[in-house]
């Protein structure tokens, strides 16, 4: 199987994923929303929505931009997309069926970006800044930094700057 046939394997059953999910939630992946989606699914890393509406203009002609905004939010409010602020765009949770709270991995270097669950580490920093009066945003944590790809094998062998 090659690569493309794979990422349309996988594609077809996170679109199947995400319609369950949004069905358990009592709301409905709309054929715009699953749209969206796609074309979100089509990126490795943070989507930009003029970036989505472009390609939707692309496949269908007279998508404006609150066609976009919304289908976003929707995906935000259901778990599928997590919105970053910080990158002023949006990144596709691969855990949206689980409730988790979520640290975005950024790198600075190649742009690559990687959501994992944290709940536990992300519980304690929450915790920490509870205590000192302060409430937090509910988005998702953004860490920037380098990637082990960027970073390269020297800092694993020599420890190097």
């Amino acid at each position: 199987m090659n690569k493309t046939q794979k990422t349309q394997r996988d594609n077809a059953a996170i679109l199947a994923a995400a319609e369950r999910h949004c069905m358990r939630s009592g709301a409905r992946l709309t054929p715009t929303r699953r749209q969206v989606l796609e074309l979100i699914l089509g990126y490795p890393d943070v989507v930009k929505a003029y970036d989505l509406l472009n390609d939707l203009q692309r496949l269908r002609g007279n998508a404006a931009p609150p066609t976009v905004y919304r289908a976003l939010d929707f995906l935000v409010e259901v778990g599928i997309l997590h919105r970053a602020e910080s990158l002023n765009g949006f990144v596709f949770c691969d855990h949206f069926a689980n409730e988790h709270t979520s640290v975005i991995l950024n790198c600075t270097e190649c742009g690559h970006t990687e959501e994992l669950p944290a709940d536990e580490p992300v519980g304690m920093l929450l915790q920490y800044c509870h205590q000192r009066g302060f409430d937090v945003s509910p988005e998702p944590f953004v860490l920037s930094g380098r990637c082990q790809k960027c970073r390269g094998a020297c800092e694993y062998e020599c420890h190097c700057p």
